[in-house]
């Protein structure tokens, strides 16, 4: 392929890791079709066009290229066009998408899934429950000691709270923090204020239609779930839990290897020492080209 922007190439890879076919068509059509049960079809057609230097779009070439490969499929098809800045179409433009039934989405839109709990509120799901929590509680201060490996001196700071925030928002490559501490000292509290405080950002963000990483909260009651101690069931009972859209686990490492989810986890221990391929997991996702994790 040659001249591929950056987000065609996330759509491209996101789409197949929900094991799509993708192919191109010309006009710069991204045609993602997989075979859903007996003889139905799951086709999307998607657009990605590349904004000029003052932030527009070329609308002729692109509806010219909507219109002539919307004909060669059914109608059933769902045609949907990304672009980072919907201000970049006219106003003309972005009716005549909507009147089509062709979504102009953004990237957050697009690579983002539905949650239980932004459908229905009252759903249950560990979200709901953190945030619930979050709201019920007080927390002071946590200060901590910070070790590195290549320096043998040892720094004290005074709130673990506001450190790993400012970490992973200005955090943009890959990174695993660990927080170790005898029970009761307020590590789940922590989680909670720090998961609670991520999630109310990503909200806003969405809400703007910006991209932020959504946090993912990975707990006890998902492995209490599960048939056996691994990463993977873990993985299947949260998706079945709080994701109201079917996503595979390949899909799930996706968002979090490409920068769109970061994962919290807390209180699996059992996990960390019964699957024994968990830590060797992690370094996978953190070490492969050009991760984000």
């Amino acid at each position: 392929m040659e001249n591929v922007t950056p987000l065609a190439s996330l759509v491209r890879s996101y789409l197949a890791s929900a094991d799509f076919n993708v192919s191109e068509e010309a006009g710069g059509c991204l045609v993602a079709d997989k075979l859903i049960f007996g003889s139905e079809r799951d086709t999307r057609l998607v657009w990605v066009p590349e904004g000029s230097p003052d932030g527009g779009y070329d609308e002729n070439t692109l509806w010219d290229s909507i219109s002539e490969v919307r004909a060669n499929y059914p109608a059933a098809a769902r045609p949907t066009v990304i672009a980072p800045l919907r201000e970049g179409f006219s106003r003309d433009m972005q009716q005549t998408l909507r009147q089509s039934r062709v979504r102009l989405l953004a990237p957050i839109q697009f690579f983002d899934s539905r949650f239980r709990v932004e459908e229905s509120p009252r759903s249950a799901s560990s979200i709901a429950d953190i945030r619930k929590t979050a709201q019920s509680m007080t927390r002071v201060p946590q200060p901590f000691t910070e070790f590195n490996t290549s320096d043998p001196a040892t720094r004290s700071h005074q709130d673990l709270f506001q450190r790993l925030r400012n970490d992973m928002e200005g955090n943009d490559g890959p990174c695993i923090q660990i927080v170790v501490g005898r029970a009761g000292i307020g590590k789940s509290y922590l989680f909670t204020a720090l998961f609670d405080d991520l999630y109310s950002k990503f909200l806003e963000a969405k809400a703007r239609l910006r991209s932020l990483p959504r946090p993912i909260p990975l707990l006890p009651d998902h492995l209490k779930k599960t048939s056996s101690l691994r990463t993977d069931h873990l993985i299947d009972s949260f998706l079945r839990t709080d994701v109201a859209d079917p996503m595979s686990r390949k899909t799930f490492r996706w968002l979090l290897v490409n920068g769109f989810a970061t994962w919290l986890l807390d209180g699996l221990d059992e996990l960390y020492a019964g699957d024994p391929s968990f830590f060797d997991d992690l370094l996978d996702l953190v070490t492969i080209p050009d991760t984000k994790a």
